[in-house]
C-alpha cells in the first residue's frame, strides 16, 4: 500500500489536489457557465482559423481545435 501511495503522490501534484477540492465545493451553475464560455471561445478560435484559410475539423463535443495545415503556407515542413 505504501508503494502505491508513493507513486500516486508523484503523479498527482498537490496544487491539482487542492484545485479539485475547491472545484468539488462549487455550485453546478459555475460549471454550466464555464462550459458555455469555453464553447464560445473555442468557436471564436475556429472561426478565426477558418477565416485565415485553415481547414478545421468540426468538434462539437470537445474544447480542442484541430486544423489541417497541409495546404497552408508551410509546404512539406511545418517546422519552418
Amino acid at each position: 500500500m505504501s508503494r502505491a501511495h508513493q507513486y500516486v503522490n508523484f503523479s498527482t501534484p498537490p496544487a491539482l489536489q487542492a484545485a479539485v477540492a475547491v472545484g468539488l465545493g462549487m455550485p453546478d451553475g459555475y460549471f454550466s457557465a464555464l462550459r458555455e464560455r469555453l464553447e464560445q471561445r473555442r468557436n471564436f478560435l475556429l472561426g478565426g482559423l477558418r477565416t485565415a484559410g485553415f481547414k478545421v475539423v468540426d468538434v462539437s463535443a470537445t474544447y480542442f481545435a484541430v486544423a489541417d495545415i497541409s495546404e497552408n503556407r508551410f509546404g512539406e515542413d511545418d517546422l519552418v
